[in-house]
């Protein structure tokens, strides 16, 4: 159940499925429509359509902004949200690996997944990154979770295959000694 409560500076306050949320919006943005996006946005998640049509997610993403998108993610939908941002890490960190680079100076953040995730394509957004990583302060920990958990997932898969074909040690040593490659 979606129910408008109150409007106030710049804001909209909601109560969606029990939770009580607080979302901005610009002048241009009309309650019904909100409305209609949130229901649109809970039955992607729900039904898993971001994998099939992921401009939609861009789309709303687009239309909420930045911050509005992750708080609706978070503090609402948070297990259908997860879940959602744990399928776009696994793609892009596949997509990172095989890339020209194909390497990671680093674990991915979850800010590079979003960016992933909603630029995918042609999407022209733009997101205040430092905006949302004011607020998403609270839910770094569990965001720096899925990223490593999914990490260390690809490339524990990519180690079994190099050690299965008997090469995992040549690529990390760098050597041909026939004792190290066996």
């Amino acid at each position: 159940m979606i129910n408008f409560i109150k409007s106030k500076t710049g804001a909209y306050v909601w109560e969606i499925d029990g939770t009580q949320v607080t979302l901005g919006f610009n002048k241009q943005v009309y309650r019904e429509k909100y409305q209609r996006c949130i229901r649109e946005f809970k039955s992607i998640l729900e039904n898993r359509t971001y994998q099939s049509a992921s401009k939609a997610i861009r789309r709303l993403f687009d239309y909420f902004g930045c911050v509005p998108f992750f708080r609706l993610g978070m503090d609402v939908f948070r297990p259908q949200f997860l879940e959602m941002c744990r399928y776009f890490a696994k793609i892009y960190i596949t997509e990172v690996y095989y890339s020209k680079t194909g390497a990671f100076s680093k674990i991915p953040t979850f800010a590079h997944v979003l960016a992933f995730m909603v630029k995918y394509d042609e999407n022209t957004g733009v997101c205040s990154f430092g905006m949302l990583s004011t607020y998403a302060k609270e839910h770094k920990i569990i965001l720096s979770k899925l990223m490593k958990e999914e990490f260390a997932s690809f490339c524990g898969a990519i180690v079994n295959f190099q050690i299965k074909l008997g090469s995992f040690f040549h690529i990390v040593t760098g050597s041909n000694d026939p004792f190290l490659s066996n």
